[in-house]
């Protein structure tokens, strides 16, 4: 008599999620580690199901990767870790945490921690994620901006006549002054150029307007706002969030760089604009910029050392360089 066949139902994979809640730029410079993440998921625990913790807007842009949107049950697991109460649920999922140097709580010593900060002190947040990643045996050589491409947008505005003006930043101290934006959209706009200002929540918010009588826009939604950029000719601003956005969709840009390291949080390939002096960069985050170099009127000493026309010439040499485009 035959002896029975036992088949054996290897266990399905744990969960993965993988949580950030960083600003927008910070999401930015975060896609080539996110995509590597899928791309490794993919691979290595098909069948396992991929959740994104986050802003739910930047959750779209991930759904292309494979990433699902968060379960109630598994948005609970996350609220618990940030309230730092333990429960037998957290071993049973693998969760990635974006963060500057550690998670926010320590509750559960099996998280892994994604710090940006941790790398070298001249070492891009970018390159920092991915060297993470590769310490934990996750290839990271993947084309993540054809990814990005396809999943958010691309630049197709090199006949345009827009160039947008971005004069907000999440942090005050590294907004350059708006009457010197104010000088370059005219000067701009005397050569036949169309400058529109482009202002969101926190300018809105703030108490910031542009000079009267110029074109301001307020995008209601991302995907709004990454259609606008795409097809505009060039993109001035702050370093800030809609920066690396126009960026990594390949638009031109120039951003203006005051107190915040420009090695670890320049936009993607882009160009830039800084003042060269003993105390700058004196921050890595905006959560610790203590500038005792400031005007009168509270400008960071190293944004107040670039003037209008500095950032016309390079602004003119960006609008020739995209009449080659």
């Amino acid at each position: 008599m035959a002896t029975p066949q036992h088949s054996i139902t290897p266990p399905k994979p744990a969960p993965c999620i993988i949580v950030h809640n960083g600003a927008l730029g910070d999401f930015v410079c975060a896609w080539p580690a996110l995509h590597a993440i899928a791309q490794h998921h993919r691979i290595k625990r098909a069948g396992a199901p991929l959740y994104f913790y986050g802003h739910s807007e930047r959750g779209q842009w991930l759904e292309k990767l494979g990433y699902l949107r968060c379960t109630p049950h598994v948005r609970r697991i996350i609220e618990r870790l940030y309230a730092g109460i333990p429960t037998p649920e957290f071993a049973r999922h693998n969760i990635l945490w974006f963060c500057l140097h550690s998670p926010p709580s320590d509750a559960a010593p099996h998280v892994t921690p994604l710090p940006a900060l941790s790398a070298g002190p001249d070492m891009h947040v970018t390159q920092a994620l991915l060297h993470a990643l590769h310490a934990l045996g996750i290839q990271t050589d993947w084309d993540w901006r054809g990814a990005w491409r396809d999943a958010v947008g691309s630049w197709h505005g090199p006949d345009s006549r827009l160039v947008v003006l971005f004069p907000g930043a999440g942090h005050v101290m590294k907004r350059w002054p708006m009457q010197r934006f104010e000088h370059v959209a005219c000067a701009l706009a005397a050569e036949g150029w169309e400058p529109l200002w482009v202002m969101g929540p926190a300018e809105r918010d703030g108490g910031m307007s542009p000079p009267v009588g110029h074109r301001v826009h307020m995008p209601q939604s991302y995907r709004e706002l990454v259609d606008l950029l795409c097809r505009v000719r060039l993109v001035i601003g702050n370093d800030c969030g809609p920066m690396h956005l126009a960026a990594m969709s390949q638009v031109p840009t120039l951003t203006i760089f005051g107190p915040a390291d420009h090695r670890r949080w320049a936009p993607d390939r882009k160009r830039l604009l800084r003042a060269d002096m003993p105390c700058s960069p004196c921050t890595l985050t905006t959560r610790d910029i203590h500038c005792t170099h400031t005007t009168p009127d509270g400008i960071p000493a190293c944004l107040d050392a670039l003037d209008t026309g500095s950032v016309l010439q390079m602004a003119r040499m960006q609008l020739e360089a995209t009449a080659e485009a």
